[in-house]
């Protein structure tokens, strides 16, 4: 059992697993400088054969992050929801050392905090 916190509305555990390398193919073309910081803590970039693939569009704060045998993808509604996805990656790395098991749609919603009591 995968264990990401906050706990992913759906996670699906798959055959294989992907080793991460030292240092990674990026695929990021924003310029979010938290997104790439955070991928640089994890990764040297390189042009090697790994890949780790991370888009986002719009502003929300979901994402589905994706562990395949041939490499990492997060897809994110927004900035903030590719820096939680890559947040969740440190997580697995954490548990489960540089072999990561494969699995898919690892996603969430984060709840937002209203202050306002509901009338």
């Amino acid at each position: 059992m995968l264990r990401i916190i906050p706990t992913p509305m759906h996670l699906e555990e798959r055959e294989g697993s992907f080793t991460l390398p030292d240092s990674a193919r990026f695929d990021y073309s924003g310029d979010d400088n938290r997104i790439i910081s955070a991928l640089g803590s994890l990764f040297e970039s390189s042009d090697g054969d790994k890949l780790i693939s991370v888009s986002h569009g719009g502003s929300g704060e979901g994402y589905r992050l994706t562990v395949s045998k041939d490499g990492i993808t997060i897809e994110a509604d927004g900035a903030a929801g590719a820096f939680y996805a890559i947040q969740s990656l440190r997580q697995l790395i954490k548990e489960n050392g540089r072999t990561l098991p494969c699995c898919k749609g690892v996603q969430t919603r984060i709840p937002v905090y209203n202050p306002e009591p509901p009338s």
